[in-house]
């Protein structure tokens, strides 16, 4: 069996590393119900045990809450360590900010682990903010990624009725611009004013876009349709590619630098990206535009591609192992506590793998997945705190 690969001990004390780093940040985690027989710091970690177990609602949280091993990692003596019911006035009232505090701790400490910049092929090291619209928990909103060696969510915003995806994630790009080197967005947000405000913050964004009609896309387009006369300005690559997904590519890359268009105060750099997948024959071609004119257009293909994490790595699997699209509370406030804590339970996932991949524990596995992480905790938790019973690993 896999998990006979590492120490259920190691797995274990992994964990409670994790919890003493954010307990360490002092980081009160409070919610409005009045004298609370039980601590909003017990209900928090046992809420935090759905994205770590993978379970489907509250009611089946609560199930697992009455056995021992559980119990005994939570920390409490209580015959039921808290009920779905109290779980749920719990996170009507739970305190938004420190879970936004909690996770801005995670960020802190995956630098300090030295996690939080992504290595590309060329040898150049950057930290990557995606901003993009999902649906989680039957509600429509913005979240913001973090891309380095570990892929962090960091951030929610609704989108209110009639509003637009837009506003929402600008908001949270004016939060956490500060912790990334680049913003990747799709042609949704070429935003004229966005873009200086992020130049001039020292920062920088590479757009995806299908759209032919931009000026800029035109004026480059005429020098990649001419690039034998212009050799010294346009780069041109042409390779084979495997990508995250398993589907092999071939691809064709032109770009070109130091362009201007009305508008925008700084230069860019736009690149042209052709794609064959070599089993279908489909083909794909879009272009990048970025303010980052020092990157290679092969970077700029490189960086634009991380954008796929988010749909596989966290809204993908996001559903399918930690039910992002399952309402588990339908109140306004419950579900955007709920969501961050499902994020920060997806985090430390992420922390977790690649601390077991870092220290060699998992280098034997093809494909280290949530569900085989999650029983690992289980099997750990069932061994480590002599349970009574045996927990039942679902074969989904």
């Amino acid at each position: 069996m896999m998990s006979s690969l590492v120490s259920p001990h190691i797995i274990i004390s992994h964990l409670k590393d994790l919890c003493q780093r954010l307990e360490s940040f002092g980081i009160k985690v409070e919610d409005a119900r009045e004298r609370p027989q039980i601590s909003p710091v017990i209900v928090f970690k046992s809420l935090l045990l759905i994205p770590m177990l993978r379970l489907k609602s509250l009611n089946q949280l609560d199930n697992y809450l009455r056995l021992p091993e559980i119990k005994r990692f939570i920390g409490s003596k209580r015959p039921v360590v808290v009920s779905d019911s109290t779980m749920e006035r719990s996170l009507k009232g739970l305190a938004i900010d420190s879970l936004r505090m909690i996770l801005k701790a995670i960020v802190g400490f995956t630098k300090a682990m030295g996690y939080h910049k992504i290595v590309l092929p060329s040898g150049r090291k950057l930290t990557a903010g995606i901003v993009d619209g999902s649906t989680i928990g039957k509600k429509l909103c913005s979240v913001f990624y973090e891309i380095g060696k570990v892929n962090l969510l960091i951030d929610v915003e609704r989108i209110q009725k009639g509003g637009k995806e837009l506003e929402a994630s600008w908001k949270l790009a004016e939060k956490h611009l500060s912790d990334v080197d680049i913003l990747i967005v799709d042609g949704l947000y070429y935003v004229k004013k966005r873009i200086n405000w992020i130049r001039s913050q020292g920062k920088h964004i590479l757009i995806k876009t299908e759209e032919k009609n931009l000026t800029i896309i035109q004026d480059a387009e005429e020098l990649f349709q001419h690039r034998d006369d212009f050799k010294d300005e346009v780069e041109y690559y042409e390779d084979s590619q495997v990508r995250e997904d398993g589907k092999k590519y071939s691809y064709k890359v032109w770009a070109i630098g130091e362009l201007r268009t009305d508008g925008i105060d700084y230069p860019l750099k736009v690149a042209k990206v052709e794609m064959i997948n070599l089993i279908s024959k489909e083909e794909e071609t879009y272009y990048l535009i970025t303010t980052w004119v020092e990157l290679t257009g092969l970077e700029m293909k490189q960086i634009g591609q991380l954008r796929w994490r988010v749909e596989n790595n966290a809204f993908k699997k996001g559903n399918e192992q930690f039910a992002l699209k399952h309402a588990f509370i339908n109140d306004e406030h419950g579900w955007e506590a709920m969501t961050l804590i499902l994020f920060i339970g997806f985090n430390l996932f992420e922390i977790l793998k690649t601390q077991l991949r870092e220290e060699g524990l998992i280098r034997t596995i093809r494909k280290v997945t949530y569900k085989w992480i999650s029983q690992l905790i289980q099997r750990s938790m069932t061994i480590v705190y002599g349970a009574d019973q045996v927990i039942c690993l679902d074969s989904s």
